[in-house]
């Protein structure tokens, strides 16, 4: 005969059940009524208008619904068996117009990184491919995450697309596992927030929950969404250049561009790091260039490893004349350790996934691409620049570990190009 006790736990266990099933009813009938509670046929007309780029209650309860499906039915584990991927969790991961001359800037981050992605999509303008990383009991933060940016913002809505990657299988989820929409001022006020409470201000990769596996990343953003046939890949921390999108299309579609440059070949853009306010980087060359000369702006790893960029050859960049549209003016040899920004096809090399945390993960693919025969040709009026001065002392206390670690795969790697290139002459 069950105890008192078992028949109160039953009792709050039914009661339980019940609000979950009347949210998921109430949720199912604003996916129904696609948010239009309270209105008529032929009643829209007289609707209030919204502020620009925001949507309604119902539509964001409708969109956190549909994130909820999409998670559901996206999973993939990853061959190295320690990874689950979700490609296309929101803005959709068509592959249709992979032919256009379009360029989608393809990043990566984990939740507590994620407002950089404001920065990143306002300077930008066109299609950006975001990989996520986060543990699996964070999932509802997550969509959370997802859905209120995209709720309040119409540009992450129409052009960004989200792919989500867990260090282990994500927990199931229902609707009621993630959090009400908090309204977008009070988003504006405490997303950044919010998700470091949660997750914690991470310095560099001490994620706490496990390796960040950055190049696996960039492979997903590549991969799994975005337009065009070329593809710029940064760090969410990094910025582009204002107008860079429609100048590149300008650049890529001219008749000389393609008869000067074949499908092997990368544009590379000089990398800078800035001390500028938060959203006020340098956006043209001229600009960057004043920054320089005041001490606000100095190229790329400066202090921490110069010979990382100084192939890109800043002296040469500094002194081309300035121009009013983009071109590139020289090409310039890989040479050991170079880890240069590049725009490259979708059909070049994509990262190795071996590379995690710190060390070598950009170089090596860069080394890869020297080695298949490719050309680093540098851009002229194109950069990016990271926020803030990379200083040595602010990374995490286990970078030179994972640095040396990483020295030693990257060794095996160069020995395997051998091998995958018989062919060729090139070596790292």
């Amino acid at each position: 005969m069950p105890t008192r006790r078992s028949r109160v736990a039953l009792f709050v266990a039914g009661l339980t059940a019940v609000a979950l099933l009347l949210q998921l009813v109430y949720l199912s009938l604003l996916l129904g009524s696609d948010g239009r509670k309270g209105f008529e046929p032929g009643d829209e007309g007289r609707r209030p208008l919204s502020v620009p780029g925001k949507v309604s209650e119902q539509a964001a309860l409708k969109d956190k619904l549909q994130l909820v499906s999409a998670l559901a039915s996206h999973e993939e584990p990853h061959g190295d068996g320690r990874h689950w991927i979700y490609r296309g969790i929101a803005g959709g991961s068509e592959v249709k117009d992979r032919a256009a001359l379009d360029v989608t800037l393809t990043t990566h981050t984990s939740l507590d990184r994620l407002h950089e992605l404001d920065s990143l999509l306002t300077r930008w303008g066109g299609p950006v491919s975001l990989a996520l990383f986060c543990p699996g009991n964070a999932s509802g933060l997550a969509l959370w995450a997802i859905s209120t940016l995209r709720a309040c913002s119409s540009a992450v809505r129409d052009r960004v697309s989200f792919h989500l990657v867990y260090p282990a299988r994500p927990s199931k989820l229902l609707p009621g596992d993630i959090g009400l929409f908090p309204g977008c001022d009070e988003a504006r006020e405490g997303l950044t927030s919010l998700l470091r409470s949660h997750t914690g201000a991470a310095v560099s990769y001490d994620l706490g929950f496990a390796p960040y596996p950055n190049n696996l990343l960039r492979n997903v953003a590549r991969t799994a969404g975005g337009r065009g046939r070329y593809v710029l890949p940064l760090d969410v921390d990094m910025i582009p250049s204002s107008g860079l999108r429609p100048a590149l299309i300008d650049f890529l579609g001219r008749d000389s561009t393609r008869l000067s440059f074949g499908d092997r070949t990368v544009f590379v853009l000089p990398a800078f790091e800035s001390r500028s306010r938060p959203g006020h980087e340098p956006g043209t060359k001229a600009e960057l260039l004043r920054r320089v000369a005041l001490g606000d702006a100095r190229p790329f790893y400066s202090e921490l490893c110069g010979k990382c960029q100084r192939p890109t050859d800043f002296d040469r960049w500094v002194r081309l004349p300035l121009r009013s549209t983009l071109g590139s003016s020289y090409d310039v040899p890989w040479r050991d350790p170079w880890e240069p920004f590049f725009l490259s096809p979708r059909s070049a090399p994509l990262f190795d996934e071996r590379f995690q945390q710190y060390g070598f993960n950009r170089i090596s693919q860069a080394c890869e691409l020297h080695v298949a025969g490719y050309r680093f040709a540098v851009l002229d009026e194109a950069f990016v620049v990271h926020k803030g001065f990379k200083m040595p002392g602010r990374f995490h206390a286990s970078k030179d570990v994972e640095q040396e670690k990483n020295r030693e795969l990257f060794r095996h790697f160069k020995a395997e190009l051998k091998i995958r290139y018989p062919r060729s002459s090139r070596r790292c």
